[in-house]
């Protein structure tokens, strides 16, 4: 079933790319998009701060600014006013895997925008002579890394960084520090820009408005020229052991109590594992409705006033699960380590059956939205997908969760759980001692069986019974409310507002109902169809009923619909008009001589008892009801303690209630 739905998700199609890789190794990803008449060049270079030699933390970044000193024959002043007669936007960043050297421009200008680039790319190093340019830069860097400095949580962030990646390149900050920016040299730099910037350690990505094969000519025309030159070594760094002592405890000066947690995901970054692992992460921690978020972050009184759980992709090996947790007020040690053993427990109950799981469709599809969205911005897609185009495979533009499958849900999930024993964590807060502990995650909790009835009453009043069954593809829910509470004279009022619930809801209409339910592939019955005789054994005069039949993958949004119906109906003259005359001719066909021989039966033992009222009333009785009278009997006939909830289908008992809490 998991499959299916992770097919149907990503069902649209990704726009194709032209790929090629130049004579000199340069890797070449070309995608037409034709709805603005711009195009945009990024270069990826393998020169990101983990590259860096030992001692010179900041160097990708400064030589990032140094590439806008000068290129070819061209001096910084002339370089600038190059992009400018072009109308282009050119712009460079630097992250710890990669430097990227982007630029939008209208696409009269690409093939120049192109040259300029291959210039900066591999004929600058006029600073190298030039110490008055590379003294500026540095200072510019220098005042970036003072500018961070005055953030509160850049402390916090340097301080994990230094205990969780110890041993890592992964220490580096992107800027340096002023220390390392400090001994950085013109000739140190330039012999690392000679060692790194060749053309095997590149992916040149262009999109926009042009044709791939003019395009490609001219990439080759610009860059093919340059010779090939050796690769720079390969990282020979690995994940040391995780210190026994993990978990670390410091004082802070900022007031508020912090919780970081780390470990690795030795992953390349196209794996489809790697990918599964950030859909399960994202299940776990990201959205209101996540389990941890519900746990930790919502209710009255949550633990945690903020909460970040997310992967980190890099090049490989050096992708991590990060969490990032801020506690609320006047939290200590004890409530951290709470928080610590929740996400522990999350991140090892991630298997097939766990709530987590249950939200991967709806994932799926925001994913596949986000990345049509994402392909629509040119200027932003290879910076956004970095990690994923420094290698890029066959189908560069395809998502990068199509290749995810059940198998691959479940190695992920049972690498996030080997891999957690690996954890390092750091709690900062007011008046911590510096302390070293251990930290062992917690066991995953014990599950449940996948059948049985799962029966809860909410804090509402309202009562539920969820039956799991994987067997199924279907959900169901059939929602009852008893007694019907007519009061005398309003004898059909209960029926009437059956009928009411099909003509839509007080944001949409009955045709706009018809299309929701028919997106959803569900069928919704708000009352009997008198043309199936059999079918009217749920129609009895101690409950009112609405059912739902559809196919599980989108069982949440089906629950908001029918509650919106329910606690909301279409109080509008022309609808109760539409509904009364439809329960007018239910009663026509219902008033054969049995019904008659019932309804004398019913008044004889039972004169005046609720149950005896005619369930489908008297054409005087629904006559009588107006929109003022039904709206005042929903207001005491829909309340939390009368509602029923009772569901099956492949859904996480532990989430269905939810979908229904605060139907009243």
């Amino acid at each position: 079933m998991l499959a299916a739905l992770l097919a149907a998700a990503l069902a649209p199609a990704a726009r194709a790319a032209c790929t090629a890789e130049l004579p000199n190794g340069m890797r070449v990803v070309l995608a037409e998009h034709h709805a603005n008449p711009v195009v945009n060049s990024a270069v990826l270079v393998e020169a990101g701060a983990i590259w860096e030699p030992e001692g010179a933390a900041g160097a990708a970044h400064l030589l990032e600014h140094l590439l806008f000193d000068g290129a070819g024959d061209l001096d910084q002043r002339a370089l600038y006013d190059a992009f400018d007669r072009l109308g282009a936007y050119a712009n460079a960043t630097t992250r710890q895997d990669h430097t990227l050297l982007t630029a939008l421009v209208p696409r009269e200008g690409a093939a120049e925008v192109l040259r300029l680039q291959d210039a900066m790319l591999f004929h600058g190093g006029a600073w190298a002579d030039d110490p008055a340019l590379f003294d500026k830069e540095r200072s510019i860097v220098l005042e970036e890394l003072a500018r961070d400095r005055a953030d509160p949580d850049w402390t916090r962030r340097r301080r994990f960084a230094e205990f969780a990646w110890a041993g890592t390149p992964l220490t580096r900050p992107v800027l340096g520090d002023e220390a390392s920016l400090g001994g950085l040299t013109p000739e140190a730099v330039a012999a690392w820009y000679r060692e790194r910037y060749v053309p095997g350690a590149m992916t040149l990505v262009v999109m926009g408005d042009f044709a791939c094969d003019a395009m490609m000519a001219e990439v080759e025309a610009a860059f093919g020229g340059e010779p090939a030159r050796p690769l720079p070594a390969p990282a020979t760094a690995a994940w040391p052991a995780a210190p026994a002592s993990n978990l670390r405890l410091e004082p802070a000066e900022d007031e508020r109590l912090t919780v970081d947690l780390g470990f690795p995901l030795p992953l390349e970054p196209r794996d489809p594992v790697l990918a599964a692992a950030e859909l399960l992460v994202d299940a776990a921690g990201s959205g209101a409705d996540a389990p941890l978020q519900r746990r930790l972050a919502g209710g009255e009184a949550p633990l945690a006033r903020s909460l970040d759980l997310s992967v980190n992709v890099r090049a490989a090996p050096w992708s991590t699960v990060e969490l990032a947790a801020e506690l609320r007020p006047g939290a200590g040690p004890d409530e951290a380590l709470a928080l610590l053993d929740a996400v522990g427990r999350q991140l090892r109950d991630l298997g097939p059956g766990s709530p987590a799981r249950d939200r991967l469709p709806a994932l799926l599809r925001r994913a596949e939205a986000d990345d049509v969205l994402l392909r629509d911005k040119v200027h932003y897609f290879a910076m956004m997908r970095a990690p994923w185009l420094l290698r890029p495979g066959p189908e560069p533009l395809r998502s990068r969760f199509a290749a995810v499958d059940a198998a691959a849900l479940d190695r992920a999930a049972a690498l996030l759980g080997e891999k957690l024993a690996e954890a390092r964590v750091l709690v900062r807060g007011p008046g911590l001692a510096e302390e070293a502990r251990a930290w062992t995650p917690p066991a995953p909790p014990e599950r449940a069986a996948a059948s049985g009835v799962v029966r809860a009453t909410l804090a509402d009043g309202i009562r539920t019974a969820f039956l799991r069954n994987d067997d199924s593809d279907v959900f169901g829910l059939f929602l009852a409310v008893s007694p019907r509470g007519e009061a005398p004279g309003e004898a059909g009022a209960a029926e009437l507002l059956q009928h009411l619930f099909a003509r839509g809801s007080a944001v949409r209409d009955a045709a706009g109902l018809a299309r929701a339910t028919a997106a959803l592939g569900a069928t919704l019955t708000t009352h009997d169809n008198p043309s199936i005789p059999y079918d009217d054994h749920y129609t009895q005069p101690g409950w009112t009923w609405v059912r739902l039949e559809m196919p599980a993958a989108r069982w949440r949004e089906a629950v908001d619909l029918v509650a919106e119906v329910m606690r909301h109906p279409r109080f509008e003259a022309a609808a109760l008009d539409q509904a009364r005359a439809e329960l007018l001719d239910r009663q026509r066909r219902a008033g054969g001589a049995l019904a008659r021989a019932r309804a004398r039966l019913d008044a004889l033992l039972a004169p005046g008892h609720p149950d005896a009222a005619p369930i489908l009333g008297s054409p005087e009785s629904v006559a009588a009801l107006d929109l003022d009278a039904l709206r005042a009997f929903h207001a005491r006939w829909l309340v939390g303690r009368r509602l029923v909830v009772a569901g099956s289908g492949p859904v996480s008992p532990a989430h269905q209630p939810a979908g229904v809490e605060g139907a009243q």
